[in-house]
């Protein structure tokens, strides 16, 4: 997102001259530039934002005005100013009172600050100090309105000589569902927000309208527009005052965002997100592109089950394999996820035809927002493979390791020009029904990557683990192999049997684990006093324990032992049996902690288990 204002040269006050300076958002470095408007001079000026989105320059006060989209379903936007070289940086608007706020737009004569919010589904203003929030338009609230991105608010402009508020509302990704709308700054007598009669839709099934822009003087309103060509990748404009058919100014934007006009040299700027060329060269002065193309490398149990994942959460994938039937098995590995994943609620957009399969691995990762690698847990094979993609994807591409136990440190040393945007993003299986991902940066990567990552598997409904260090397993592995340890251990020993030790497991401390975790469930068992006095009261004990856990040999006679007690235990049922009845009860746990988690910790009954 860019904006255009005459500013004193080099933000000096000891300046003179006033020319363009153009101030532009970095939303992947969380990051604010300012420069001349031909790209020279460029100075940082605020840094350490938190998924910067609109940008509005007051040059007389000697203020910008920027907002924070956050991550969507944390609902933590914020908007903040700060003088223009970026010092007494202040929040005006704090997390809690917009949801995600989007473009801004300064209104000097009535000392307001407009935006959309976009998950908030609202149009909303402020004071310049951030008092008196209001909101102008909702167009829905909660979480079914807002699986609906027909009702996002995205761009915004006035019309402060008639009163009036342009919007967009840009419906799915490329999805032909968008609209621009427009309003009384004012409501009227008797109505609210949610519930205006004076709302216009100017033009509707537009590919994908974001930022808007008026030409006052003139009366022609400009918008970006970032879906599908002809009518996509473009800017657009139209006269506001009388029906006419939008002109199409700009084309091949690859997918164009942010806009400002120069009304006086007639120049507009649009800020297109970066795309992938032959040099790799990063343009750092653009908004980040949101993750909504996924190549999935590896087609195996996890690759197929990551596919039916992002199919279910509206997003395009393209599928690589060279295995022989790689194709025909994995449509029909999403073909039968597909009851279960419809039975968790589909994302708006999803659809098994949004995949798409290629032997190529060129022809796979052309376009991806993000990459999905599947590949053997062998070092070798994945730093040859790093080594590829580092090669063909742009810069700003997440290359994201499904890896159960190699460090990421070793397999970026393959990605010899950007190991930066390497990162571990491991699921438990299956990830299409267990939402867990843990997520472990190399020596290398950035902060950045790490945090983008996290932010895109919470985005279409995973749970995140940040691991601040690399170990060998993980963290869920880990604590897999230990619990297994002392199993086999168990059962090896004749102290149980496979039956008895799953019965132990499943119906004891397992179904405590499925609500809470260890940490939390020490903290509840050592009562009123809490994690300290449970630590007063069992560690004496627990240290008793530990001394006694077993550390068994898998020879050849344990494993057969393990393995006579394990088929005794499964008895006539195959392996697909077996799978249909956890995936079928892991659907309704799944089903319960999602209805948990949006139930109001004051309305829960509670009962208190030690």
């Amino acid at each position: 997102m860019t904006e255009l204002q005459a500013t004193k040269t080099g933000l000096s006050s000891s300046a003179k001259t006033a020319v363009g300076r153009l101030f532009v958002l970095e939303l992947s470095g969380d990051r604010i530039h300012s420069m001349n408007i031909d790209g020279s001079d460029r100075k940082t000026i605020v840094t350490d934002c938190h998924l910067p989105d609109g940008i509005v320059v007051d040059a007389k006060a000697g203020h910008i005005y920027w907002t924070n989209m956050g991550v969507p379903n944390l609902d933590d936007g914020s908007i903040e100013r700060a003088d223009l070289d970026g010092g007494n940086r202040r929040v005006i608007v704090p997390q809690g009172i917009t949801h995600t706020p989007k473009q801004i737009h300064l209104d000097k004569d009535s000392s307001k600050l407009y935006w959309c919010d976009r998950e908030g589904m609202r149009v909303m203003r402020a004071n310049l100090d951030g008092s008196h929030v209001e909101t102008l338009v909702e167009t829905g609230r909660g979480d079914k309105d807002r699986r609906d991105q027909t009702r996002w608010c995205v761009g915004i402009t006035i019309d402060p000589k008639l009163g009036k508020i342009y919007w967009t509302q840009k419906g799915p990704t490329k999805g032909g569902l968008g609209r621009l709308c427009r309003t009384n700054i004012d409501i009227a007598n008797g109505e609210s927000p949610a519930n205006r009669s004076d709302i216009e839709v100017l033009f509707d099934q537009l590919p994908e309208p974001i930022d808007l822009e008026l030409d006052l003087a003139n009366r022609v309103l400009y918008w970006t527009d970032r879906g599908d060509p002809p009518r996509g990748n473009t800017v657009n404009r139209a006269p506001i005052d009388k029906k006419a058919v939008p002109e199409i100014l700009i084309t091949h934007l690859m997918e164009g965002i942010g806009i400002a006009l120069d009304t006086p040299r007639a120049i507009s700027l649009a800020s297109p997100m970066p795309k992938s060329n032959k040099t790799h060269r990063r343009n750092d002065m653009t908004d980040t592109k949101p993750i909504r193309r996924i190549a999935i490398v590896g087609t195996g149990v996890i690759g197929a089950s990551w596919t039916a994942l992002f199919l279910a959460k509206g997003l395009q994938v393209v599928a690589t394999d060279i295995a022989p039937n790689a194709e025909a098995s994995l449509r029909k590995f999403v073909e039968t996820a597909w009851p279960a994943l419809k039975r968790l609620g589909l994302s708006p957009g999803a659809s098994q035809s949004n995949l798409k399969f290629t032997a190529a691995l060129a022809q796979a990762v052309a376009d991806a927002d993000l990459v999905q690698e599947n590949g053997p847990e062998r070092i070798d094979f994945k730093q040859k493979l790093y080594g590829q993609l580092d090669e063909l994807l742009p810069p700003d591409v997440i290359i994201a390791s499904s890896s159960s136990g190699l460090k990421m440190s070793e397999i970026q040393s393959g990605a010899a020009s950007h190991p930066e945007r390497c990162v571990i993003a491991h699921p438990f299986n299956p990830p299409h029904l267990i939402p867990l991902v843990e997520i472990v940066g190399g020596a290398k990567t950035s902060e950045a990557t790490i945090r983008r990552a996290a932010e895109f598997y919470t985005s279409i409904g995973q749970q995140t683990v940040r691991l601040n260090k690399e170990m060998p397993g993980h963290v869920a592995n880990r604590l897999q192999a230990a619990l297994a340890r002392e199993v086999y251990y168990l059962v090896a020993d004749g102290v149980v049997s496979a039956a008895d030790v799953d019965t132990a497991l499943c119906w004891g401390p397992g179904l405590r684990w499925g609500v809470m975790g260890n940490m939390m469930l020490n903290h509840l068992g050592g009562g009123p006093g809490g994690i300290e006095h449970f630590f007063q009261q069992f560690t004496g004990p627990m240290a008793a324990w530990w001394k006694t856990l077993g550390s068994p040999v898998l020879t050849p006679e344990v494993q057969k032992k393990l393995i006579d007690s394990v088929h005794a235990e499964v008895g006539s049922r195959s392996i697909d049996e077996l799978a249909a009845e956890r995936d079928e009860i892991l659907l309704g746990l799944i089903e319960l902690r999602t209805k948990g988690a949006k139930t109001p910790a004051a309305s829960k009954a509670s009962a208190r288990v030690a």
